[in-house]
């Protein structure tokens, strides 16, 4: 169960947990839902951490109690809550009130001033911003000094903190740009060496050393579903292939993601994730998590919501 419950492929704020998991909540637009999530009785919930709203600058700490609208994407209904500190106080009300729920923490979104330049071969559609592009050296430092505050933070809330994902669709060009070195002659192609896994393994790796000796485990990849090289993006078993063994056999479990597209069709990135895992001997057989999955509302000719429906049926049964 995830934060991003009610979106689709891309992320938002999302104020499910301080609302649904509140037993005494009556925030309106929301309250409905509470007996059907909860009848799910989820083990997990999946809370994002985006690092660039939380510290636009270098000089003050990230603030976990930065204010939220509670929208989705500005879309209503919203409930306002105090940030993470907020969701995650709610989250160990549920955790005690109902068992479950551990937490698993996914970072992503670097503040521009822990970000290198612009660089050749980034997305101008939508315009790469530098909350996309690879953290720099003294990012680094801030960034191990997120995951200390976040951990503090869980432990003040009494919350079960299960699982950390470092980095959330490293291979993505949203979460990381620019994917690939350009070409001797300058072009940008599918074929040229991928520069995210670099970026994941500097990231992965300092939050091996700051998270060491905490008992939380990791949770490796959370890949987006590319099962072929793109100009902009990096395919699952490239990805995996290119990290090296502290890196790959340090997680318990892995995510990956995967969507049914617009047009109803499917791909196997899972597939493509065991593929790799199995290539490797200390990652063969690691549990795979599909931590994000969904269909794309098409547009229907019919403007009967049956045939709307309809439609939305037949994309979840290409999702299954």
């Amino acid at each position: 169960l995830g934060d991003d419950l009610l979106g689709d492929d891309l992320l938002g704020d999302s104020s499910l947990v301080t609302v649904l998991f509140d037993p005494d909540s009556t925030a309106p637009g929301f309250t409905a839902y509470r007996d059907e999530l909860l009848a799910l009785r989820p083990d997990y919930y999946r809370l994002f951490v985006d690092w660039s709203k939380l510290q636009p600058a270098a000089a003050t700490p990230a603030d976990l109690a930065a204010g939220q609208d509670g929208c989705l994407r500005g879309i209503a209904p919203c409930a306002a809550y105090d940030g993470v500190r907020a969701q995650l106080r709610a989250l160990a009300a549920a955790q005690r009130a109902r068992g479950g729920l551990e937490l698993v923490l996914v970072v992503y979104g670097v503040p521009e001033w822990a970000a290198r330049p612009a660089a050749a071969c980034e997305r101008t559609s939508p315009v790469t911003e530098p909350r996309s592009r690879p953290i720099t050296t003294a990012g680094l430092d801030g960034y191990e000094a997120l995951l200390r505050g976040l951990v503090a933070e869980t432990r003040s809330a009494g919350v079960a903190l299960r699982f950390l994902a470092p980095f959330n669709e490293p291979n993505h060009p949203f979460f990381i740009s620019p994917q690939r070195e350009p070409a001797a002659d300058g072009s940008c192609a599918s074929t040229t060496r991928s520069l995210s896994p670099a970026v994941y393994i500097t990231l992965f790796q300092r939050a091996a050393q700051t998270l060491a000796g905490t008992g939380i485990g990791f949770l490796g990849g959370e890949l987006a579903g590319y099962v072929a090289p793109d100009r902009y993006g990096t395919a699952v078993e490239e990805f995996i292939a290119a990290l090296p063994d502290d890196v790959a056999c340090a997680p318990v479990v892995w995510g990956q993601h995967a969507y049914v597209r617009g047009n109803g069709s499917q791909s196997d990135p899972v597939g493509a994730m065991k593929r790799a895992l199995d290539a490797r001997a200390c990652t063969r057989g690691k549990p795979i998590w599909v931590t994000e999955t969904g269909v794309h509302r098409r547009t229907v000719a019919s403007s009967d919501p049956g045939a709307q429906q309809l439609s939305l049926a037949e994309e979840c049964g290409a999702m299954a």
